[in-house]
């Protein structure tokens, strides 16, 4: 399970460092759920692979080596990264989710013909299985999010007008705590 939040968080945030904000997250987990067999496949358990990939011999990488015929990671970290690398590589684009699955399949990656629909088969499912299964994680990270928000945003209003924020935290801290029932 926390190998599967990594990862999705890797995704989060490696795919705005290569420049693909607009496409979702889901999409990318989706390949490496599809890739490894739902996180139990041996190339992902052994060589830490997510995305069935080879050792490359052309374009920068991020492998530390291979086994079973495919590259080997020293992270998971390093295998989000390194299928980034390899669609900046062979400058996969696209301003859609299914605009990327055409360019990713174009480029080679996979050789079935039936990729692009295995691949949005899972992510479609995925967004129902993680709707329903995280949904309250969802909500209390957003509850927390706003509340944080409106916290911040009184605080910033007392500190514009000179007003001193000991009583605001005085009053902040007196909240009583509840504790979160599942």
């Amino acid at each position: 399970m926390k190998d599967k939040i990594l990862v999705w968080i890797y995704i989060s945030i490696l795919k705005q460092w290569y420049g693909y904000k607009d496409i979702s997250t889901e999409l990318i987990y989706a390949q490496a759920k599809h890739e490894t067999g739902n996180f139990t496949s041996r190339i992902f358990r052994e060589n830490k692979n997510l995305f069935g990939m080879r050792e490359p011999s052309i374009r920068p990488r991020s492998t530390s080596g291979s086994a079973h015929g495919h590259a080997t990671f020293s992270s998971l970290f390093n295998s989000v990264r390194d299928y980034f690398q390899r669609q900046k590589y062979f400058k996969i684009g696209g301003q859609s989710d299914d605009q990327f699955m055409v360019n990713t399949v174009d480029s080679g990656y996979a050789e079935d013909t039936q990729y692009i629909q295995k691949w949005h088969n899972v992510k479609r499912d995925l967004k129902l299985s993680f709707l329903f299964k995280y949904s309250h994680f969802i909500v209390y990270v957003f509850v927390g999010l706003f509340l944080f928000l409106v916290i911040k945003q009184i605080y910033d209003q007392n500190e514009s007008k000179g007003v001193s924020n000991r009583n605001f935290n005085k009053s902040v801290s007196s909240f009583k705590r509840v504790p979160l029932q599942y």
